[in-house]
């Protein structure tokens, strides 16, 4: 099931390219993953089944605890409560679990489209309110410099106490924020916003790509990977695909 909106943490309907890109989405949770192919001796075109969605997940925060769901909706950066946070140092640049992996343990939940709550080892919960309103502040991601609402003092020093580091939570603002992805990869018309993931509004795993790829480092002498260490929205499997389709 998939509804579009425009604001990042709250579904209501839009019109135009975004609602085709959403019921596209709602079509692909709903029924299955397909391939548009064309039958050569009569030039018809069809879509034909490959595979089905297995899994939809949403990270709230981005490089914290990601939660499985069971439908997903889509807004113009991608799924609704995706990303939609991120963890700052004192210099306003994202902090991941690259420079600290205790991040994966922060488990955080959208209870409402106007609170957090947030949990990790050794730390009690913390329950706040969010905002979308409040004076922007610069967020750097990599080479992009975005805009954010610091969402209060509670959040900050509950992160800092368990990162051992100054951290601010910062949240998308409900208006101005622009981030466009790149037009190398993105179809025209389609979703060309990201939230605060990497570059993109939405990722999407094969299991038969984490099944090579695990194949491939047994024999190497390394343990498996599981498929939550690469933190896609969707997981699509099937004894139709093949590893690596996605790339092509």
């Amino acid at each position: 099931e998939s509804t579009m909106t425009t604001d990042p943490f709250m579904p209501s309907m839009a019109k135009g390219a975004a609602v085709g890109a959403a019921v596209a989405a709602g079509c692909l949770a709903a029924y299955g993953t397909y391939r548009l192919v064309r039958y050569h001796f009569f030039g018809k075109w069809e879509w034909v089944r490959v595979g089905h969605v297995s899994a939809l997940h949403i990270y709230p925060i981005k490089s914290c605890r990601g939660t499985e769901v069971e439908e997903m909706d889509i807004g113009l950066f991608g799924p609704v409560n995706d990303r939609v946070f991120i963890v700052v140092d004192e210099n306003g640049r994202f902090i991941t679990q690259r420079q600290n992996p205790e991040m994966a343990l922060i488990h955080p939940s959208v209870p409402s489209g106007t609170s957090i709550a947030l949990s990790a080892p050794g730390m009690s919960p913390l329950k706040v309110a969010t905002t979308g309103d409040g004076a922007p502040v610069d967020v750097g991601i990599w080479d992009d410099e975005v805009i954010g609402v610091d969402q209060g003092a509670a959040c900050s020093k509950w992160l800092s106490d368990y990162m051992q580091r100054p951290a601010r939570l910062i949240g998308i603002p409900k208006k101005g924020y622009d981030r466009p992805t790149s037009s190398k990869w993105s179809p025209q018309g389609g979703l060309n916003q990201a939230s605060y993931a990497d570059g993109f509004p939405m990722l999407i795993a094969n299991e038969a790509s984490l099944r090579d790829l695990n194949a491939r480092m047994v024999r190497k002498g390394s343990p498996p990977l599981p498929m939550n260490r690469f933190r896609p929205n969707i997981v699509v499997g099937g004894i139709e695909l093949v590893a690596w389709e996605e790339d092509r």
